[in-house]
């Protein structure tokens, strides 16, 4: 029974088996699905399109600020600067070109500067922003682009007087820096899982694995003591009676409290070798021992003569007279 008791158990554990296979194969099918080539293109892409359009922002506003400085040039060949014509003219070319800010000023030999002209809507300190080193390496052909936490800025040279320069900015929300620079770690975290994927999945199958097959072997132990605790009053049993067979009829079965068919039976063994144990006890003998009857022996039976044949000639019989 025990055997019988393991072999169900080993059956019994392949359906769990078979469960650890299914789920690892889920687990690699998930892992293969988030770290795909289409996944990881998409979340490429996103991050790129993000940081594509900060660079081309921010280059758009170089651009604008270079070419608003050659209006603004062509405006002062026939407008003064202090004129009220020469501000309009200044902040239509700041909207037309969807800027926020700009401050027209010159650095003088001693690197002093000078604001000329300015519009400062958000009426940010422009002469503290503007020093003289953001002329540093500002040509003609390449205006200079700066970048602050919430401002992209440029410097371009006003080609109406030497070391006259312009500046422009274009505000954008404080939070677009910080998410881009999250966009930009979470592409490495992924490109780091991605080498790392592989490795998980190991970890993973074979942890699923071990797991299961231990929780296979504890079954199949507490299966066996079960299996042990209840065939052991079988096995008294058994061995009570190959006592009974050797003639030994005072041999009882320890019975438990428990009213299933294994005390059920032992009782019944108990009033059986009881019973017998009390029909078969000689006068004088042990109690307990019964007297076996001589082995059957058989002879064969002594050689009768057979009589001799009735003759065959007819008796005469005469009747009396």
């Amino acid at each position: 029974p025990v055997r019988l008791v393991a072999i169900f158990s080993v059956i019994a554990s392949v359906p769990t088996l078979l469960l650890v296979i299914f789920a690892s194969l889920l687990f690699q099918y998930g892992v293969e699905f988030w770290f795909s080539d289409r996944a990881r293109d998409m979340l490429e892409n996103a991050a790129s399109l993000a940081q594509e359009n900060y660079d081309r922002e921010r280059q758009r506003v170089g651009l604008e600020t270079s070419a608003m400085s050659h209006d603004l040039a062509g405006y002062l060949q026939d407008l003064p600067i202090e004129s009220q014509e020469f501000a309009a003219a200044f902040g239509y070319q700041l909207l037309i070109r969807n800027l926020s800010e700009a401050i027209i000023f010159s650095v003088s030999p001693d690197q002093s500067v000078q604001a000329l002209a300015l519009v400062n809507p958000y009426d940010r300190p422009l002469e503290r922003v503007v020093t003289a080193h953001l002329v540093n390496d500002v040509t003609p052909e390449r205006p200079k682009t700066i970048v602050s936490d919430e401002r992209f800025a440029a410097v371009a040279v006003l080609p109406i007087a030497d070391n006259t320069y312009l500046y422009a900015a274009r505000v954008f929300e404080p939070e677009l820096a910080s998410q881009l620079a999250r966009g930009a770690e979470v592409r490495r975290n992924y490109r780091t899982l991605i080498n790392r994927s592989r490795t998980m999945q190991l970890r993973f199958n074979a942890a699923l694995l071990a797991i299961s097959l231990l929780i296979v072997a504890v079954s199949i132990w507490i299966a066996l003591k079960l299996a042990e605790r209840l065939v052991r009053p079988v096995g008294e049993l058994v061995g009570a009676a190959r006592q009974v067979t050797a003639g030994d009829l005072s041999v009882r079965v320890p019975v438990t409290g428990s009213k299933d068919e294994v005390a059920t039976l032992g009782a019944a063994f108990n009033r059986m070798t009881r019973r017998l144990e009390g029909q078969t006890r000689a006068p004088g003998g042990t109690p307990g021992s019964y007297q076996a009857s001589p082995p059957f022996s058989w002879t064969r039976p002594a050689t009768i003569d057979r009589p001799s044949p009735v003759p065959s000639t007819p008796l005469l019989v005469r009747a009396a007279s």
